[in-house]
């Protein structure tokens, strides 16, 4: 058998937990890359979003975090910041 690849099926780029990348055509994050790039725990992360400190959506059963949304809420913490 032929071992080569449709040209029509794309090959995905795996993201390891609390690795973000910033291809275009990926715009949401996952809980756990966010949790690991942040280096916080994932319940923490729940509470920043529950308490609406940093906006996210959910799409069926998954709670994805927006690109936007995290740069603005690094952003706050930046300028928040004392120094």
């Amino acid at each position: 058998m032929n071992n080569i690849k449709p040209n029509h099926f794309k090959t995905h780029r795996v993201v390891k937990e609390g690795e973000l990348t910033d291809e275009a055509d990926l715009r949401l994050y996952t809980v756990p890359e966010v949790y690991g790039y942040l280096r916080i725990s994932k319940w923490k992360l729940y509470t920043l979003i529950h308490s609406r400190k940093l906006q996210s959506v959910k799409i069926g059963s998954r709670r994805l975090i927006p690109r936007k949304a995290l740069h603005l809420y690094l952003e706050q913490l930046d300028s928040e910041a004392a120094y």
